[in-house]
C-alpha cells in the first residue's frame, strides 16, 4: 500500500466518551484528530465512547484533519468490538493500535482489522512501552500498512520507573531508535505529548526539541497546545529559500555533466537535494490544507 504524503506537525488526541470535545474537534487546527477508544476512556464508558464517535464521524464536518480512531489494545475484551465498529467507516483515514509489543502482534491487529472488512485501511501503531522500543525495527518492517509510529512517551517513562524530572534524558535514546526504525521503511514518526499544560515555554521548547531531533510532528494532549505545535513544525521562510537554492545549484551541476555541485562552500550530496525536495513538499502539503 502506497501512502499518500500529508503533514502531521500535530495529532490531538480527542477523548471519546465527551461529545462536547469530539464537537469542538471539528474547528481545531490540528493536522490529525485521534477519537481516543483507549486511554483517556475509563472501562465502564468504553462502549458509550464507541457509540460517541461512530456518530461523530457519521456526522461529519471535518474540513482538512486526518482523522484516526484508537482502539483499546489487542487484549482487552473491547478490541474486536472496536474493530468491526470502524473497520469499513467511509470518513476513517487510519486506525491506531496500542500496546503492541511486537511485530507478530501488529499482523495479528492487521488480521482481525481485515476479518471486519477494514483492508483498504492504513494503520499506525503506538510505540509506548520498553519490548516495543526493543524489537522497534521488526514492528515498522512488518507491513506495508503501517504508515505512522506514534510515541508514547508518558507510558513508556512509567515502565522504566522514571523519576520526574524537567528533562527527557531517560526516554531520549528510545525515542532514537524509534526514529531510525521509522526512517529506515520510510514511515513517519510522532514524538509523544507534552504533559504539562500549564507551562507554554515548556511545551515549545520541548516541540522544537523533537523537531530538531527528526520527528515530523508531536502528539497533542490539549488544544491550546497546538499553535506551539504546529508552529514548531511548519518549514520557515529561510529554510525554503535554502532548499530552492539546493535543488537549484544540483540540478543545474547535472545539467552541465558535473559530478560535483557546490552551495555556500559544500558539496551538494544526493541526500541533501532529497531533504529539500521533501522539505518543499511538506510545505506545499501545509499550504493547501490551511486553505481549506
Amino acid at each position: 500500500m502506497r501512502h499518500a504524503f500529508r503533514p502531521r506537525r500535530s495529532m490531538l488526541y480527542v477523548p471519546g466518551d465527551n461529545k462536547r470535545y469530539l464537537e469542538k474537534a471539528r474547528e481545531l487546527d490540528a493536522d490529525s484528530l485521534v477519537f481516543d477508544l483507549e486511554d483517556s476512556v475509563a472501562a465502564e464508558f468504553k462502549e458509550n465512547a464507541r457509540k460517541n464517535v461512530y456518530e461523530a464521524l457519521q456526522k461529519g464536518g471535518f474540513v482538512h484533519q486526518e482523522l484516526v480512531v484508537r482502539i483499546n489494545g489487542l487484549q482487552t475484551p473491547w478490541c474486536m468490538d472496536d474493530l468491526a465498529a470502524f473497520a469499513d467507516h467511509h470518513s476513517l483515514d487510519a486506525v491506531l493500535f496500542s500496546q503492541v509489543n511486537s511485530a507478530e502482534e501488529l499482523l495479528e491487529s492487521i488480521e482481525n482489522l481485515d476479518s471486519c472488512g477494514g483492508k483498504h485501511l492504513p494503520v499506525m501503531v503506538m510505540i509506548e512501552t520498553p519490548l516495543a522500543i526493543l524489537r522497534a525495527e521488526s514492528i515498522a518492517g512488518c507491513s506495508d500498512r503501517l504508515c505512522c509510529l506514534v510515541m508514547g512517551t508518558s507510558d513508556l517513562a512509567s515502565a522504566i520507573y522514571r523519576h520526574d524530572a524537567p528533562d527527557r534524558t531517560a526516554v531520549q535514546m528510545a525515542s532514537m531508535v524509534s526514529l531510525f526504525a521509522a526512517r529506515s521503511f520510510g514511515l513517519s514518526i510522532l514524538d509523544g505529548s507534552h504533559t504539562e499544560l500549564e507551562d507554554p515555554v515548556a511545551c515549545e521548547l520541548s516541540c522544537r526539541h523533537a523537531r530538531d531531533m527528526g520527528f515530523d510532528g508531536k502528539t497533542v494532549v490539549h488544544p491550546r497546545q497546538l499553535p506551539y505545535t504546529n508552529d514548531a513544525f511548519t518549514p520557515r521562510k529561510y529554510d525554503l529559500e535554502k532548499a530552492k537554492e539546493i535543488i537549484e545549484v544540483y540540478e543545474k551541476a547535472q545539467s552541465v555533466g558535473k559530478g560535483v555541485a557546490i552551495f555556500n562552500g559544500r558539496i551538494v550530496e544526493p541526500h541533501k537535494v532529497d531533504a529539500a525536495r521533501r522539505l518543499l513538499e511538506l510545505n506545499d502539503s501545509i499550504r493547501a490544507i490551511s486553505k481549506k
